[in-house]
């Protein structure tokens, strides 16, 4: 199994057909690399910038709606149980009721624990 989208899996796919392990690395590379420096680039140039309270508050609606659509199809894919659901479900609003950074390895660490034995 490859993590990532179809796009991804197929390029890392190609690499490592023609040139072994190392051949999928460097495709992955290539791939990714170009999005790397925009959005890096994008973050460089737009650091000390506000954004008008309209756009800013759009942003972050898509960024929820990005974010939730991510989590649905994740779901789908890996929560076929209801233990599986309910951790997911569980994880997801303490997550959402915290910033305490710690707790994300935790959930995850607590969700694998639960599921794996």
């Amino acid at each position: 199994y490859m993590p990532g989208p179809s796009s991804t899996q197929l390029v890392i796919a190609m690499g490592t057909l023609e040139a072994g392990w190392q051949g999928g690395l460097l495709a992955l590379a290539c791939w990714s690399a170009p999005a790397t420096l925009a959005m890096t680039a994008a973050g460089t140039l737009s650091r000390g910038l506000t954004p008008p309270p309209n756009v800013q508050a759009g942003l972050s609606a898509a960024a929820v709606a990005l974010v939730a659509n991510a989590a649905l199809m994740i779901s789908k894919k890996c929560a076929t149980d209801k233990l599986t659901r309910t951790i997911c479900i569980a994880s997801a609003s303490i997550a959402m009721l915290t910033t305490n950074p710690i707790l994300f390895p935790l959930l995850l660490t607590a969700g694998a624990i639960a599921v794996f034995t």
